[in-house]
């Protein structure tokens, strides 16, 4: 397995939002999330995903929520060229440069789905 290439350092970026999410928000914690990916990937015999498309019967649209750093998103982007990809998170911290079909967007998901101690007026 190659190991992905070590992220130039910038600071810290904190949520947008306050958040339930316990771990850091810094470079550390970006390579974190990164090699576990690179790692789940190989679990997965290098597939990103387990859904029945083909680029023969790509997906039209996915909806990546809590994207982390967005190297599934982008790699999705690449493999499916015309699928519409979404990505969310917490926080801006994925790459500026990707596939044209693949966007970015900061939103708490979690809000939206029940309520807890940090958004008590959630649904």
């Amino acid at each position: 397995m190659s190991r992905p290439q070590p992220r130039p350092p910038r600071p810290a970026i904190l949520s947008m939002y306050p958040t339930a999410y316990v771990y850091p928000n810094d470079p550390a914690e970006l390579d974190r999330l990164d090699e576990q990916y690179e790692l789940i990937k190989e679990m997965m015999d290098g597939q990103l995903h387990l859904a029945p498309f083909t680029p023969e019967n790509p997906p039209t649209k996915i909806l990546d929520i809590g994207t982390g750093t967005g190297l599934w998103a982008v790699e999705m982007g690449d493999e499916y060229p015309s699928a519409h990809i979404i990505g969310t998170d917490l926080s801006p911290i994925q790459p500026a440069m990707v596939p044209p079909n693949v966007r970015f967007f900061v939103e708490d998901s979690y809000a939206l789905l029940l309520p807890h101690p940090i958004h008590p007026s959630s649904p």
